[in-house]
């Protein structure tokens, strides 16, 4: 399993131009509604449809993807 960063530094300029928030190590169960969750390597939070549609698009098919 690949830290958080270290996701986020193989990615590198694959991210530019996207304008949601990408969190390393992120803590989930600060952020779902029943407070349940581990930590994610990295969590991307669009700033809109086309925003989520892009980083699909930019992310490598070997790397995992959980749309929560």
């Amino acid at each position: 399993m690949m830290r958080g960063q270290d996701l986020i530094d193989k990615l590198g300029g694959r991210l530019a131009g996207l304008r949601g928030r990408v969190t390393p190590n992120a803590e989930m169960d600060k952020i779902t509604w029943f407070r349940a969750g581990g930590q994610a390597e990295a969590l991307f939070q669009p700033a809109d449809e086309e925003d989520l549609a892009a980083f699909l698009r930019a992310v490598p098919e070997e790397i995992p993807i959980t749309v929560v």
